[in-house]
C-alpha cells in the first residue's frame, strides 16, 4: 500500500528479547529480517530510545533518525489500565473508559502525526515501539473506529501500515506473522471526518 499523494506511517512492535536483558535474541533478529519493512524505503525512522526498539529497526535494515522518549513507556498509571498483550478491543476499551489511558492515546497520536510532518507526500515513516504503546498509537489515530476486528495485540515485529492524505487517515493494513512468515492483511478504507 503506497499512495502517491499520501504519507505512510508504519508502526511496529520491537522484536523478541530475553527479558530482563536489553538486547534482541537471535530469533528476534531473524524475525525482524523477515518483515516487509526490510524491502521498503523510509524517509524517516523513529524508535523509542530503548535498545530493543533501536536494534529492531537496524535488523530491518534501517538506520534510526530519531529516538522518541514518548514511545518508550506508558508510565505506571496507564500501565495499570492497558494490558499490552490482551487485544485491540481490550486496549480500546481501556482507552475509552480510563481518562489517563485516553490522554496517553491522544499523546501517542499527536507524536505520530508530528513524525508524519517530517516527510513529503509519497514518503513513509517507520516507527518501532513496544507492546501496548503501538496499539495505543493506532487507536489514538483512529478514535472513532471500532478496532476489535484487528484481533489480538501485536506480537513481536507485528504492526500496522496507515495511509494519510492531508491530515486524515484513509487506509490501514494490519501486519501479522504466521509462524515465521509475515502476512499483510487486507487494506481497509473508510471515510471519517474526525481522523
Amino acid at each position: 500500500m503506497q499512495f502517491p499523494d499520501g504519507r505512510t506511517l508504519e508502526i511496529r512492535r520491537h522484536a523478541k528479547r530475553n527479558a530482563p536483558l536489553a538486547n534482541l535474541t537471535n530469533e528476534g533478529i531473524a524475525r525482524a529480517k523477515q518483515t516487509s519493512a526490510c524491502n521498503r524505503a523510509y524517509a524517516h525512522v523513529v524508535t523509542s530510545p530503548i535498545p530493543r526498539a533501536i536494534q529492531t529497526a537496524v535488523a530491518m535494515g534501517h538506520g534510526v533518525g530519531e529516538e522518541d522518549w514518548t514511545l518508550g513507556s506508558m508510565g505506571a498509571l496507564v500501565s495499570e489500565s492497558i494490558i499490552f498483550d490482551a487485544s485491540f478491543a481490550s486496549i480500546q476499551h481501556a482507552i475509552r473508559s480510563n481518562r489517563a489511558a485516553g490522554l496517553y492515546a491522544e499523546l501517542q497520536a499527536l507524536q505520530l502525526r508530528h513524525h508524519l510532518t517530517q516527510v513529503e507526500p509519497g514518503e513513509s515513516v517507520l516507527v518501532v515501539s513496544h507492546g501496548g504503546i503501538a496499539e495505543a498509537g493506532i487507536i489514538g489515530l483512529l478514535p472513532d473506529v471500532d478496532l476489535s476486528r484487528f484481533g489480538p495485540s501485536l506480537d513481536y515485529c507485528e504492526g500496522a501500515r496507515l495511509e494519510f492524505v492531508d491530515d486524515r487517515c484513509t487506509h490501514i493494513q494490519i501486519l501479522r506473522f504466521e509462524g515465521e512468515r509475515e502476512v499483510e492483511g487486507p487494506v481497509l478504507a473508510w471515510q471519517s471526518n474526525s481522523v
